[in-house]
């Protein structure tokens, strides 16, 4: 016969305010003490505590920069690195020096410089002849905005990079132009002294990539390594913008020249103290906590370093202390030898973090390729100034035309920024239309403004791509973009969207001084629409 059986299960409520019970309210504080005394909190345990330590660091300081990655066991002749003046960021991301002195207003603002200190040493004949053989030309390949400027320039303001270029030629400095009539032994010392010393800024005004560029076309991000005092060699493979300590590893036996001897200091007598942060509950159970602990908050998130977090401040708090102890940035610190002294006298060496009874465990800090608890700090600059953009690309997957797609929204020109998606194109396959025709016909739709096809490299199937040519009325046009001409990019790399950017970077370096380069930065974005590519297209007649 048949029945219904209805009973009922208890079952536990995840989302259940659980807010009360871990905060463990009391009306009664007294009775806290109580409790105390009763489970004996109160009664010693007659264990050492720590009170004195004493350690020895060995301190391996940055010395050479090599513009790739390098492999274990593999050698390089790396560029001298000083880590009391040079920016890492700039070294990193610097370009290789533009030809022709770079822009209008790079070259224009160089000739500028070099006049007010010719000015300012009484050469102004010797200026007036400079202007007469180096003054900047108008352009006739600039867009409109860049001619304009290139005009009202035109004649007035010397040329910083065509009279750099010419004084690379001419010994003394100041044969590179003849004034008549001839300059004094005197005034021809001064001219020289202004020349050499301006020559010395133009080199380094915008940072120049030296021993090349670090950029890597292929992963559309930088590389690089540093070797350090004691033959330590450090690889950064996918630098993004932000030298961080875990994004470098060790390799093994590469060498840069870097031969130093590693500095070992032996910080004064230290105090551990025990490892607090805010909101850290109290380490005895009966004792009154303030109100800034709220477990609950780390309980209610369920994540797993949350949950590593709160086992620590409940377990093990007790048990870490810690040793502050100042280092320098731009070396690679390691921990040779701590010994601490407790309460009784005693003094113990304690072992290196993760080796225990010989066998290496995990350890917080140790880079990535070597068994040594290390450390390194890597000289950041610390806060920039970022221009707007002088160019950028977009990278996209095209699932609908079955292509890589590149688009050049700005590209830098001899005047300044470009805006290419602002021009439109004309199809080269569209065919004449007679007079009375009512509608015309194309074989192929022309690609959007700025657009430009990735191919593969060689053979069909590669994943590295090259930036094609789009056909148009008046010819090819082809991608003029720093990011798209300076080699083939993997198709690995562009998942969705990616928008890479050139910008003037404005930072402080260690010294004081300011520093000024050209940086790359790639970052993940949305894709745009599909650019509708469309075939055999009959439209009625504009």
């Amino acid at each position: 016969m048949p029945s219904i059986t209805t009973w009922t299960r208890l079952e536990p409520a995840p989302d259940a305010d659980l807010a009360r019970e871990a905060e463990a309210r009391v009306h009664d504080p007294l009775w806290f003490i109580f409790r105390q005394w009763q489970l004996g909190e109160f009664q010693a345990t007659d264990a050492g505590s720590p009170i004195v330590a004493r350690a020895e660091l060995s301190s391996g300081a940055v010395t050479r920069f090599v513009p790739k990655p390098l492999a274990p066991g593999a050698r390089a002749k790396g560029e001298k690195f000083d880590v009391s003046r040079d920016s890492l960021e700039a070294r990193v991301e610097a370009e290789a020096p533009p030809k022709g002195g770079g822009t209008l207003r790079a070259r224009a603002e160089a000739g500028v410089e070099l006049a007010t200190s010719l000015l300012e040493a009484g050469a102004k004949k010797f200026l007036d002849a400079l202007l007469e053989k180096f003054a900047l030309t108008e352009l006739p390949d600039a867009d409109a905005r860049g001619a304009r400027r290139a005009a009202l320039l035109a004649g007035k303001v010397l040329d910083g990079g065509a009279v750099r270029a010419a004084l690379a030629k001419a010994k003394p400095p100041s044969k590179v132009v003849a004034v008549t009539p001839a300059l004094s032994a005197a005034a021809r010392e001064k001219v020289d002294a202004v020349l050499e010393s301006w020559g010395t800024w133009f080199d380094g005004w915008i940072v120049p990539a030296e021993g090349g560029e670090a950029w890597r076309p292929e992963w559309l991000d930088h590389g690089f390594s540093l070797g350090t005092a004691g033959e330590v060699t450090l690889t950064a493979p996918g630098y993004e913008g932000e030298p961080a300590w875990y994004a470098y590893d060790v390799a093994p036996d590469a060498k840069t020249g870097a031969s130093e001897e590693v500095a070992t200091t032996k910080p004064p007598a230290l105090i551990p103290t025990l490892v607090r942060f805010p909101g850290m509950p109290a380490s005895r159970f009966w004792e009154i906590e303030g109100e800034e602990v709220r477990l609950i908050e780390l309980i209610a998130d369920g994540s797993l370093l949350r949950s590593v977090v709160l086992d620590f401040v409940l377990v093990a708090g007790d048990d870490w202390f810690q040793l502050p102890v100042t280092l320098p940035a731009g070396a690679l610190h390691e921990v040779k030898r701590v010994e601490v002294q407790d309460t009784f006298g005693e003094r113990v060496a304690l072992p290196a973090l993760g080796d225990y009874r010989g066998v290496r465990r995990f350890a917080l800090w140790r880079q990535s390729g070597t068994t040594a608890p290390s450390l390194f700090l890597p000289p950041a600059s610390g806060s920039r100034l970022e221009s707007s953009p002088i160019e950028q690309v977009e990278l996209c997957r095209d699932e609908l035309s079955n292509l890589f797609w590149a688009i050049e929204q700005r590209v830098d020109g001899l005047a300044g920024p470009v805006e290419r998606s602002e021009r439109e194109r004309a199809s080269a396959a569209a065919a004449t239309v007679p007079p009375e025709a009512e509608v015309e016909y194309a074989l192929i739709s022309a690609a959007p403004a700025a657009h430009f096809p990735l191919f593969p490299e060689g053979a069909t199937g590669t994943e590295r791509l090259l930036a094609g040519e789009v056909l148009v009325a008046d010819g090819a046009e082809r991608a003029v973009a720093r990011t798209l001409t300076s080699g083939p990019i993997l198709a690995a790399v562009i998942p969705a969207g990616v928008t890479v950017t050139r910008c003037f970077q404005w930072a402080r370096r260690p010294d004081g001084e300011m520093a000024l380069w050209i940086g790359r930065a790639t970052r993940n974005r949305a894709p745009p629409p599909s650019p509708e590519i469309s075939f055999d297209r009959v439209s009625p007649r504009k």
